[in-house]
């Protein structure tokens, strides 16, 4: 069957040689590709979309592992933007002729709407044609962030502009702006209603949404770029926004698979909030040294928290970026001991081993695989006198190191010799808490030489004498 892992360990204290062996077993045959997800995921049905059009629908499903914990998925939904509308993950992107949330209304091009800085503040005007209105109109000016009016405004037919300012949209980055004029007549009759296009306030990532950023995990690091449409006004100031990746699901607990270099997030200055910046998030899949399939995780954002300029304060970027990775780990991961004793590591790395103790051999970060060595002294020198092996919570010793001395007797001719030899005593415990893992199990083979305990989807382990 597909998917499973395999460790091997093997002993052979004859030569004072121990081997770590990780491998995989074969593809299925019916589908040469690696999963996705391992096949002991189940999972529930999606819930209804929460919204029919925009940005904000969202599914979610609980999903739980065979004997194991539980975990809730959640994806975009009826991300549908009407009138030639672009969806861009956190806002629709309306053509100059289209308006709201979802750009399901028409926009009317003698309002104009355009983003204004003045004393290091942020603000938006509106202005209306002069072609529009008559002499003696009154001009009510309603702000909307998204589908919420957040500011109003009236002005006479020789104003024909309103000021939104910034105290007015605090609390609204990540919205889109936009405004609506009713055009009323000296009698207080509304003839007319125009409504401007729309302006995403906030940060975005740059190039087609929904694209998959795919990372190899022997690959280099990878740069996500972002652009702000919102200047960060101020000297000498700093705005993080930050990141979470989700982690993988894994057999016995999630693990991360996809690692953030820029532990504040992404940094927003001055300098790469204006209009071309370039606002920087680099990301590396994580190399595991363990054949666990290709991956999918995703990066998303979470709220700035106090800061200076408060227009930025709380400000949640709403994007979930999937990425998938791509498992380059080799089919076969080899760790070795001998002699007195020389150490090879699964990445290349050699060590010299010369003082007696307990080490640790391998240990997997994520799964519970681990191998100890025991060292006892040989003259000047250490060699390996035992092992164990730990799997879940089972572990199997083997163990060579206690010695005792044999009297040895001889004749040469008609005398007698006589001298004590040090003998060493093959003590294999099975430590286990419950019932042994299903599978596992110690075979003598060999005529005794050799000790197999196998677990068919986790570990193996040899000693041979």
């Amino acid at each position: 069957m597909h998917g499973y892992r395999y460790i091997s360990a093997f002993l052979l204290l004859a030569s004072m040689f121990i081997i770590v062996t990780c491998f995989k077993a074969k593809k299925n045959p019916d589908n040469q590709q690696r999963p996705e997800y391992p096949t002991y995921i189940y999972c529930g049905d999606w819930t209804q979309c929460s919204a029919s059009c925009g940005p904000f629908g969202r599914q979610v499903r609980l999903c739980s592992l065979e004997n194991g914990p539980s975990f809730t998925e959640m994806r975009v939904c009826n991300t549908t933007c009407l009138n030639g509308g672009t969806f861009q993950g956190s806002y629709c992107e309306c053509p100059p002729s289209a308006t709201g949330l979802c750009c399901e209304l028409q926009a009317d091009s003698d309002l104009s709407l355009e983003m204004v800085t003045n004393n290091n503040e942020v603000k938006f005007q509106c202005s209306l044609s002069s072609q529009s209105v008559s002499a003696g109109d009154t001009l009510e000016f309603q702000w909307f962030a998204n589908d919420d009016v957040i500011f109003t405004q009236s002005v006479t037919s020789t104003q024909l502009v309103s000021v939104m300012p910034q105290s007015s949209w605090i609390g609204k980055m990540g919205t889109a702006i936009r405004c609506e004029v009713n055009i009323s007549s000296s009698i207080g009759n509304v003839i007319d209603k125009k409504k401007s296009s729309s302006y995403f306030a906030g940060v975005r990532a740059k190039g087609k949404f929904g694209e998959v950023i795919e990372l190899s995990e022997n690959a280099s690091e990878y740069t996500l770029q972002l652009e702000s449409s919102i200047p960060l006004l101020c000297d000498s100031c700093q705005i993080s926004l930050p990141v979470f990746v989700t982690d993988r699901v894994g057999l016995y607990k999630p693990y991360p698979d996809v690692v953030v270099k820029d532990t504040c997030g992404a940094v927003v200055t001055p300098s790469n909030s204006v209009p071309g910046g370039n606002i920087t998030l680099t990301i590396k899949a994580r190399r595991d040294f363990f054949q666990d399939g290709n991956g999918t995780v995703y990066l998303g954002f979470l709220p700035v928290k106090d800061s200076s300029p408060v227009l930025w304060h709380g400000y949640h970027l709403i994007h979930l970026i999937q990425v998938r990775t791509i498992d380059k780990d080799k089919l076969l991961c080899r760790c070795n001991g001998v002699g007195d004793p020389h150490y090879y590591t699964c990445d290349g790395s050699y060590y010299d081993v010369y003082k007696p103790g307990e080490y640790i051999f391998y240990k997997h970060e994520i799964y519970p695989y681990e191998v100890q060595t025991r060292l006892t002294e040989c003259g000047s020198v250490a060699c390996n006198c035992g092992v164990a092996v730990r799997v879940d919570d089972d572990i199997i010793i083997v163990d060579r190191c206690k010695t005792t001395l044999q009297l040895v007797v001889y004749y040469w001719g008609d005398r007698r010799y006589e001298y004590y030899w040090p003998v060493s005593q093959l003590i294999i415990k099975v430590l286990k808490r419950g019932d042994l893992t299903p599978g596992f199990r110690l075979i003598k083979e060999n005529s005794g030489r050799t000790f197999k305990n196998t677990r068919r989807q986790e570990s193996v382990l040899r000693r041979t004498r």
